[in-house]
């Protein structure tokens, strides 16, 4: 049986909007464990946050 690997519109809306929740998610889980710190986040963590964040605008 051959089946078919063709994404449809509606697969791709799904697929962008699971990818915006995915991204939202581990935005918030960064920015939740700076504010944790209850101060200002070290150079290292402030780094690591800017380049998962870059990563994340990239795709």
């Amino acid at each position: 049986m051959c089946t078919s690997n063709k994404t449809t519109g509606t697969d791709t809306i799904r697929i962008s909007a699971e990818a915006d929740n995915f991204r939202d998610a581990v935005l918030i889980a960064i920015e939740a464990a700076i504010q944790a710190r209850k101060g200002e986040p070290s150079p290292a963590v402030a780094a690591m946050a800017r380049k998962i964040t870059a990563a994340l605008d990239a795709v």
